[in-house]
């Protein structure tokens, strides 16, 4: 069973949720415009003597709001304190999308606190170009900062986002709305507008990560978010790194129908590189 707790950076309260067991540290973080529960199937397929931290994001869920603090540099700032002063041991650190640049800069940034490291679907393509390379994102970034810079309620996100979740019964409806709720819209649009990249080098981060890496990763032209250069690219700057691609897969790695895989993959890994 997980519980929510709450860590004071400093700067900001992240939330988050733990699962106590005598295992290994894994860290979870989560894609933009999401919060910890998205890793709720996985959770559920894990091991339970593994040791469960899965984070809210600043800007995200019930973590705390940044004003304009943005940057990928602040995200891995949040997770570098929360692995040094929360997790303390070194750690297994998986993320998607959003969360699997921020585990990467944080792998980059406190190489001692990270024993290994998965990355799922990373959009590494915005070291040299810009969100809308990928519509299906740019598009979700904006219709989210529309609908929170609109709705100051949660009954409002409900109506606002009514006429599109058709099919959806009003339980899976709140649900929706609840997610996008918690999103700052100041984040929101600084990830829509690519003003969160800045100062992040991208090419320095994965030269200074030493933990073996796992990418897993989709198809690029069914809606992943990892080119054919971005996997030469990662090959040619991580020390050591193993990318797996799932076929026909497209940039939601933590869905229901992708799971079972990437469980496989997370586990032959683990295994091949002694973690488990």
């Amino acid at each position: 069973m997980l519980t929510e707790k709450s860590f004071d950076t400093g700067e900001l309260i992240i939330n988050y949720a733990e699962r106590p067991a005598a295992g290994l540290a894994l860290v979870l973080l989560h894609g933009g415009t999401q919060r910890w529960q998205d890793w709720d199937t996985l959770i559920a397929r894990f091991d339970p003597s593994w040791h469960i931290y899965a984070c809210d994001l600043r800007g995200h869920g019930k973590s705390g709001r940044a004003g304009d603090h943005y940057l990928l540099t602040d995200f891995v700032r949040d997770i570098s304190a929360f692995l040094r002063q929360v997790v303390v041991e070194p750690a297994i650190v998986i993320g998607h999308s959003l969360g699997a640049i921020v585990a990467l800069g944080t792998a980059a940034a406190v190489p001692d606190q990270v024993r290994g490291l998965v990355v799922l679907d990373p959009p590494l393509f915005l070291r040299d170009s810009s969100i809308t390379l990928l519509p299906t994102i740019k598009y979700w970034f904006d219709f989210v900062y529309q609908v929170t810079s609109g709705a100051s309620s949660l009954d409002q996100v409900v109506e606002t986002i009514r006429p599109y979740a058709q099919g959806a019964d009003d339980a899976e409806l709140q649900r929706r709305a609840e997610i996008i709720h918690g999103n700052d819209p100041r984040m929101i649009d600084m990830m829509r507008t690519d003003k969160a990249v800045q100062g992040f080098d991208m090419t320095d981060v994965l030269s200074r990560i030493t933990s073996p890496t796992l990418i897993i990763c989709g198809e690029w032209d069914k809606g992943g978010a990892v080119r054919p250069e971005d996997i030469t690219y990662a090959k040619q700057h991580l020390h050591s790194v193993e990318i797996v691609q799932i076929p026909g897969a497209d940039h939601q790695l933590t869905e229901d129908a992708h799971i079972a895989t990437v469980l496989e993959h997370l586990t032959t890994f683990f295994q091949s590189v002694g973690i488990r």
